[in-house]
């Protein structure tokens, strides 16, 4: 038994996916706490322009 769960933790198959779910999660919780408050996706971009812009 202790064999299997040595195994089992010794087991990195299925971290990718874990890692893009991850990431996946995060992007949509950006987007609909941007779209949740009543702002657009343009308003984000020209956000995200002017900070871009500024460390130019």
């Amino acid at each position: 038994m202790t064999d299997l769960f040595r195994q089992y933790c010794k087991d990195e198959s299925g971290g990718t996916a874990i890692e893009y779910g991850l990431v996946v999660m995060i992007l949509l919780a950006a987007l609909i706490s941007i779209v949740g408050t009543g702002g657009s996706v343009y308003d984000m971009y020209q956000k995200l322009t002017a900070i871009v812009t500024a460390m130019s």
